[in-house]
């Protein structure tokens, strides 16, 4: 099995020395690519909206989502290259804080656990300037920062009766309470990230015309999403991207790469 593996190993690095994308042919490249996302939520805030404080404090969270973008690609010498992105990005993330209190129960004052959850949901452009290099056949690192603006960014959160979990109510006769929803207050609209991205490019078209990249994406937000408090995310990302190379045709001076 491992001689299997080590023979497939063999043929893909063979194919791939020799469909090799040489950067000294290529003038422009375009792409589209779409991707999903992973994110880590850093925050300390205890309310998302200005009228309604919910608890002692929201705990960390993390979330999903999606992109679409456009990129453009230009090389430079010696296998480096610089590309530069414009995105529509959608994600959400949920947060939860426990609190105990006591509640009414039959008249009486029992201990109760109560949850406090919240669901957050941006939409923003970004646009990505990256720095990169060519490693290793198609193999491909890039680095750079990332400029985001949310344009919607919308919360809804809740206070759930967690435990016990079979009897007692809040003061409203339900087990929920405290609902609300709406736009998040003190939103800062400029938002400013590191980035980094490691893809492969896979020729899938006569000529070296076409390619498949499957990428992965790293970006750490360096301020946070609001102006008085903490509210930070970082997203890890795997995607796929289309490319059309335009090359240089055979009447056409090659670059050099010295």
């Amino acid at each position: 099995m491992n001689k299997l593996y080590l023979n497939i190993l063999i043929v893909i690095l063979t194919n791939s020395a020799l469909t090799a994308l040489d950067l000294t042919q290529l003038k422009n490249q375009y792409g589209i690519g779409t991707i999903y996302s992973f994110n880590q939520l850093t925050t300390n805030i205890n309310s998302l909206s200005a009228s309604q404080s919910c608890c002692a404090g929201y705990n960390n969270g993390n979330g999903s989502g999606f992109q679409l973008y456009l990129s453009y690609m230009n090389p430079l010498k010696y296998d480096l290259f610089y590309s530069l992105k414009a995105s529509v990005n959608q994600f959400s993330s949920t947060v939860q804080a426990n609190e105990i209190k006591n509640i009414n129960y039959n008249n009486s004052s029992i201990t109760a656990l109560v949850l406090h959850q919240a669901d957050i949901k941006f939409l923003e452009t970004s646009f990505i300037a990256n720095f990169g290099i060519n490693f290793i056949y198609d193999l491909n690192f890039s680095f750079g920062g990332c400029i985001s603006y949310p344009f919607m960014y919308n919360y809804s959160q809740v206070e759930k009766l967690i435990q016990p979990e079979n009897y007692g109510t809040f003061e409203n006769g339900k087990r929920e309470r405290a609902q609300s929803e709406g736009q998040i207050s003190d939103i800062n609209k400029l938002n400013l990230s590191f980035t980094a991205s490691i893809f492969y490019d896979i020729i899938v078209s006569k000529y070296q015309k076409y390619m498949l990249s499957p990428e992965i994406n790293f970006r750490y937000n360096l301020n946070s999403y609001l102006n008085s408090n903490k509210l930070n995310y970082n997203f890890i990302s795997i995607g796929i991207v289309l490319k059309y190379n335009d090359l240089y045709t055979a009447s056409t001076p090659l670059k050099s790469k010295s």
